[in-house]
């Protein structure tokens, strides 16, 4: 099974991931603890629905390690810019970044190792809204979403019943949540935003990126496109988008 992980892995390892969403490690933490390799899949769990309004989207895991994780959650480290293009050939950009996580649990054996999922019902939901509403002068709108998912636990979180929470910050540091209120709404008004992820492994995480185009002149369909950017690990593209 080890030898056939090791294959899996050479087939779908990517570059190092180096932009600023990602914090080496240690070399005190990485001497410390012996961590699995493992790799994450990305796919859709339902068809992404795109219109000149926004989009919406959903997106599941699995996990899979050469042996039991030591840890329990799957974080994601996401950066969002919103570009809006002016009739008059300017641009103004709004940025966040949201820390998040989603419980895993254990799904059985595959052929690669031991395979892990989110609990059941929960799915990684990502949508934009209310583009139709914005003034004249913008001609044009490009949202742009890049997320790191990677394993460790999680401290401090206020989950939901299906094991999902908004964390503070993820262990180094590095990444703060200061997404707009009306950002995960849902989740806000019933939970805090609090927690920070521990015992991170970042050496099996993978980068995806979605990227939202629409003209607000003319009649050109809105563009979307959920694609890999880097790390370990295979993101899968949706094979129907549903267009309003």
């Amino acid at each position: 099974m080890r030898v056939a992980l090791n294959l899996l892995l050479l087939l779908v390892a990517g570059l190092a991931f180096s932009s600023g969403c990602a914090v080496a490690p240690s070399p005190q933490a990485a001497v410390e603890t012996d961590h699995p390799r493992y790799f994450i899949d990305v796919f859709p769990s339902r068809p992404p629905v795109v219109s000149r309004d926004g989009f919406d989207a959903g997106l599941s895991f699995f996990v899979t390690a050469e042996r039991p994780l030591n840890q329990q959650y799957l974080v994601q480290e996401l950066h969002q810019t919103l570009i809006y293009e002016y009739v008059n050939g300017s641009e103004s950009r709004d940025s966040f970044s949201l820390v998040e996580c989603f419980k895993l649990r254990e799904a059985g054996e595959s052929m690669f190792g031991r395979r892990y999922e989110l609990e059941h019902g929960q799915f990684d939901r990502h949508f934009t809204t209310g583009l139709r509403d914005l003034g004249a002068d913008v001609k044009a709108v490009r949202v742009e979403r890049t997320v790191f998912a990677y394993v460790a636990d999680v401290v401090g979180a206020d989950f939901t019943r299906r094991g999902f929470a908004q964390l503070e910050r993820n262990e180094e540091g590095s990444v703060f949540t200061n997404s707009p209120l009306h950002f995960n709404a849902d989740y806000r008004n019933k939970h805090e935003t609090r927690g920070y992820a521990r015992h991170t492994n970042r050496e099996g995480g993978v980068t995806y990126k979605i990227e939202y185009r629409v003209a607000r002149i003319g009649l050109g369909k809105a563009d979307f496109e959920i694609t890999r950017a880097n790390g370990k690990g295979r993101v899968f593209q949706p094979s129907l988008v549903l267009r309003e």
